[in-house]
């Protein structure tokens, strides 16, 4: 019994492990003690032996149930928000509640929109809508994932990625354009699954931006400044079915893939700015 109180109350596996083994150590020495001083005989090795495997059985029960509720949470929070973000809230509490507090990163935007949504929306059933919606945000979604990047959000049928957080990461440029031509895949083949007449129209900014969580209920991790400000004006001002880049992801990333110049475009709150359209991988 007294093995089991000291597994349910302490929670760590070490610290009861030590604790057993010097409970153990000390109704040894008491034994001895006893003997020695009284000619007392107590039992020793079936009552240590029912104390140690009670133990460490409950430890190895207690283990067992902490790595299940892990599990469980692991896959309630993947339901809701990045596999990146879950990592860093259960393996990095510090780390997140660091975010939590806000924190400025160098990072890639990418912003996309469903042009021709609107037009099907007026037309199909809520039902046929949302079938069509969670389609494509579901290949996005994969696609996202095998890339490595954070989800950040959707509104309506705008879909908003970043590449470099929570975590950093060295090549986030290149993963979020190569994450781009394979949305621009993901529709083509959408299109003709399901007999619709959409494409996507893509912008891609590199910068700093604020990142953190807002919010106490439904909260979200976002990002916020002017990267994000811009690769929104990428995707607003660029082409349906084309990635619309600035040129400061340009700069990153022209020895890896190839480019169309587009020259310099008014850009409403930015003024000019040269721009061009990803094409693909350089080959």
């Amino acid at each position: 019994i007294l093995s089991w109180v000291l597994v349910a109350f302490m929670r760590r596996p070490l610290f009861c492990l030590i604790t057993l083994l010097a409970i153990s150590g000390a109704y040894l020495g008491l034994s001895r003690i006893l003997y020695d001083q009284f000619g007392m005989l107590i039992m020793v090795v079936p009552t240590l032996s029912g104390f140690l495997i009670s133990g460490l059985f409950g430890l190895g029960f207690e283990y067992t149930l902490e790595r299940l509720e892990k599990l469980r949470t692991r896959r309630t929070l993947e339901r809701y928000v990045s596999k990146n973000l879950v990592k860093e809230i259960l393996d990095n509490p510090g780390g997140y509640y660091s975010s939590m507090l806000g924190s400025r990163k160098p990072v890639t935007v990418l912003f996309s929109d469903l042009v021709g949504f609107t037009v099907l929306a007026s037309s199909f059933a809520p039902d046929r809508i949302l079938e069509l919606l969670s389609s494509v945000f579901e290949s996005f979604d994969r696609a996202v994932q095998e890339q490595g990047l954070e989800k950040i959000k959707t509104i309506g049928d705008a879909y908003m990625v970043a590449g470099g957080l929570p975590e950093p990461l060295p090549d986030h440029t290149r993963r979020v354009a190569a994450l781009a031509i394979e949305m621009l895949d993901i529709m083509q083949r959408m299109r003709a699954r399901l007999d619709v007449d959409l494409k996507v129209r893509i912008g891609i900014h590199v910068g700093p931006v604020v990142a953190g969580v807002i919010g106490t209920h439904k909260f979200i991790y976002d990002v916020w400044g002017d990267t994000v400000n811009t690769a929104s004006r990428m995707e607003s001002f660029g082409a349906p079915g084309r990635i619309h880049v600035s040129a400061e992801t340009y700069g990153v990333l022209r020895h890896d893939f190839e480019f169309e110049p587009r020259g310099p475009l008014e850009i409403k709150g930015k003024g000019a700015m040269e721009t061009y359209f990803l094409v693909g991988r350089a080959r």
